[in-house]
């Protein structure tokens, strides 16, 4: 069993929404940084756009990332990690595997 601490579901920003206060992954494609280099402005796999507040000196070198971190906002995700994902991702694929977590005949099994 999971507690609450330890479970981070990968999430669209369709899904951030309902997790407002929690950790999440969030699998993207960087699309712009803030110019003071404090923010990211990603693309989600479901075609949604999201800010998120990078860690300072936080090192992403990949087209495609996943990041760690807490849900501020429907929009706006705080960073506490990354993962590299290299600069070619199925990102149609991703959002297809996002969607089976997150169907209701499923989600309970795989996250409680």
């Amino acid at each position: 069993m999971s507690t609450d601490t330890d479970i981070s579901p990968r999430v669209n920003s369709a899904h951030m929404q309902r997790f407002i206060g929690k950790t999440v992954r969030l699998p993207c494609k960087i699309k712009t940084y803030s110019s003071d280099g404090g923010s990211a402005t990603v693309t989600t796999s479901d075609d949604g756009e999201v800010v998120v507040h990078l860690i300072p000196d936080a090192e992403i070198t990949a087209t495609y990332a996943e990041f760690i971190g807490t849900v501020v906002d429907a929009g706006t995700l705080k960073m506490m990690a990354v993962v590299g994902m290299g600069e070619d991702l199925d990102m149609a694929l991703v959002n297809k595997v996002i969607e089976v977590i997150h169907d209701k005949r499923f989600f309970e099994r795989i996250f409680s």
